[in-house]
């Protein structure tokens, strides 16, 4: 039996790009089990539809998920979420399968002995410098994207009406550094009348250390 475990927020970008992974696993190996912990979308109906047996078990303790597994007889289970926002990664302590696996939604080594493999790519982890605790499982590149009809296609570059170029990034706050900072303000500095738009969850409490930089 093969279980996914994935914990992440309806609509985010990370599980359009496991979905990519998942099919590819399928080719091989049907999936059996998917334990999310998300609200319900269009793509949560989607992954729905890619396994037999799909559970929410958001409101369950770890240890009952963990129960719930064993009584499952897993052989294989597969974290999507390594360390990311309410992640289910530390199930993997429980040991809930003879084989325990980590990727696609975390492209680093989680750095625990009951972590196996690890999928991943020779770009982001050559084999001559490995440095992951876990055996790697290369695919040929761990970025899947798959483009969403229902998106409009673009007619024309904004700054054609705007008048002006406008840069943008939506990560989060943590990702930033100063030296990529300072190098955004000079990009701006250089480009006329361009502007640099931010959005990240991280605003709704303080962003004006942020803006003294520019």
């Amino acid at each position: 039996m093969f279980s996914y475990i994935y914990t992440m927020v309806a609509g985010h970008v990370s599980p359009a790009q496991i979905m990519q992974g998942m099919k590819k696993i399928n080719e091989w190996l049907p999936p059996v089990e998917a334990l999310p912990d998300i609200d319900e979308d269009d793509c949560t109906k989607s992954l729905q539809e890619m396994v037999d047996d799909f559970r929410f078990c958001h409101k369950m303790s770890p240890l009952e998920i963990a129960t719930m597994l064993k009584e499952m007889r897993i052989d294989i289970a597969v974290d999507l979420a390594g360390y990311t926002t309410n992640t289910g990664l530390f199930l993997f302590r429980y040991r809930l399968a003879p084989v325990q696996i980590s990727g696609l939604g975390w492209m680093e080594s989680t750095g625990l002995e009951e972590t196996d493999y690890l999928i991943t790519d020779k770009r982001i982890d050559p084999p001559e410098q490995s440095y992951i605790t876990e055996k790697p499982l290369y695919l040929p590149t761990c970025f899947c994207y798959q483009q969403q009809k229902e998106l409009p296609k673009s007619k024309k570059a904004p700054c054609m009406d705007n008048g002006y170029i406008t840069f943008g990034s939506f990560n989060r706050v943590t990702k930033f550094t100063d030296p990529m900072l300072i190098a955004w303000r000079e990009i701006l500095n250089r480009v006329p009348d361009s502007k640099l738009l931010l959005k990240t969850i991280d605003f709704a409490s303080d962003k004006t250390n942020l803006v003294a930089v520019f």
